[in-house]
């Protein structure tokens, strides 16, 4: 009667064991269909959202202060000028910087996210292993994959170009644009004082 007994809760067990694993396995499946939407492709689309989200932000900033360059340059009489050059130079540089930084933080945007998905993931297989419902576990599976399809929220960002601005438009905290205008404007009216100093432009002027 005891042997017996024995035998049966320990058959009885055994068929726990391998029920628990079949649903392991199971919702380890569950887990890795919910989360297969999740390609290099799917992380090129969040790099190329941020992209076609920030890019039109910049030239945003960069228009105005284009004008604000140009306005500047003709009250000081120096378009078509070497300072016109170095100016336009300087914002170019300013605003090549400013795309590379964007660049670069559309790659981290993807690459955020995808850690944060491998995370949820991880989470989810660890939970499956260890739960004594491991099929409550893989039915979470669908809706926390779903949070990370949804269209990505991405933050403003920023005045990219204040540098160019603080140091050649002036304003009341800086007043290095017309340090610079004048500076040009003295080498022009005493060559010799700035000879070999200043771009030239080209044709000779």
């Amino acid at each position: 009667m005891g042997c017996g007994s024995k035998d049966t809760s320990g058959t009885q067990m055994r068929q726990q064991q391998q029920q628990q694993q079949q649903q392991i396995q199971t919702g380890l499946g569950q887990i890795n269909n919910a989360f297969s939407g999740f390609t290099p492709q799917f992380y090129q689309g969040v790099q190329d959202a941020y992209m076609n989200y920030a890019t039109p932000q910049l030239y945003q900033q960069y228009q105005p202060i284009l004008g604000q360059t140009n306005a500047k340059l003709a009250n000081q009489g120096l378009l078509g000028s070497s300072s016109d050059q170095y100016l336009h130079q300087q914002l170019g540089q300013q605003m090549g910087q400013a795309q590379t930084q964007i660049s670069n933080q559309a790659v981290q945007q993807s690459g955020d996210l995808q850690q944060q998905v491998g995370q949820e993931k991880s989470n989810l297989i660890g939970q499956l292993e260890t739960a004594s419902q491991p099929a409550d576990v893989a039915q979470q599976a669908t809706g926390i994959a779903s949070q990370f399809t949804a269209p990505s929220t991405f933050a403003p960002i920023g005045q990219m170009l204040s540098q160019f601005g603080q140091m050649f438009l002036g304003g009341q905290q800086s007043n290095m644009y017309n340090q610079f205008a004048n500076q040009y404007l003295s080498a022009f009216n005493n060559p010799g004082i700035y000879a070999g100093a200043i771009p030239q432009p080209s044709g000779g002027q």
